[in-house]
């Protein structure tokens, strides 16, 4: 359900090409720069740079909370592998009688 909500959130971004954010930043950049003076779009600069760490850091913690999610459940899953390993090998010791009888007879057939 959370996945649908956040599929939904989106601003359809990613259908645009490089072009497009090439055109749409420049023209941007250029009206920007005609509107503000130098000291208000040094700060604006600033604040820009400041909000693209910030999202970049958002980003990265969604991106590593996704990761242990799934590290935690591929750990599930190996540990009910190692727990049906384990009742296998249970099964496998029962037959060390079977190897010492073995082994039992070759020691007879050396010594004739």
């Amino acid at each position: 359900m959370d996945n649908q909500i956040e599929q939904n959130k989106g601003l359809g971004l990613s259908s645009f090409s490089y072009a497009d954010f090439v055109l749409v930043s420049s023209t941007i950049s250029y009206a920007l720069s005609e509107e503000l003076n130098d000291i208000d779009l040094e700060l604006f600069i600033v604040f820009l740079g400041m909000m693209t760490s910030d999202l970049a850091l958002l980003t990265a913690k969604k991106s590593i909370k996704k990761a242990t999610a799934v590290q935690k459940s591929v750990n599930s899953i190996e540990s009910e592998d190692i727990n049906e390993e384990s009742d296998v090998t249970i099964i496998g010791r029962s037959s060390k009688v079977k190897k010492r009888k073995c082994i039992k007879r070759i020691k007879k057939i050396k010594k004739k």
